[in-house]
């Protein structure tokens, strides 16, 4: 059906001992390269109740949390098309640690800081 969204895709390959037979496995086939778009390490990302999150370094020491839309992806990057611009600078590793200690007021927040 080209209205669907997967289609099927079956792969041979050399198993040398390390896949269990009938196994299922997550796979991204990489098209085109695009040229003018922003993407970034899925691992820049957290999720909350369906919504992206980004964190932007602000200063040393003081993050904003930036929702961004997202589209393609290829398994290691994601696209962002809407919620940053060129330039920000975004935490790429770690983005989770960032989420935890600012809940617990550790790291300090946008709007709030001493």
């Amino acid at each position: 059906d080209e209205n669907a969204f997967y289609i099927p895709v079956l792969f041979e390959f050399d198993n040398t001992g390390d896949i269990v037979p009938g196994s299922f496995v997550e796979t991204y086939l990489t098209g085109a390269t695009r040229a003018g778009v922003i993407t970034l390490p899925v691992s820049a990302l957290t999720e909350e109740q369906g919504l992206y999150f980004v964190y932007l370094q602000e200063d040393k020491e003081v993050y904003r949390k930036q929702e961004v839309k997202t589209g393609a992806e290829d398994g290691l990057r994601v696209e962002i098309l809407s919620g940053l611009k060129p330039g920000d600078r975004v935490v790429t590793q770690g983005a989770y640690h960032v989420k935890l200690a600012s809940a617990s007021n550790a790291i300090p927040a946008h709007n709030h800081s001493h």
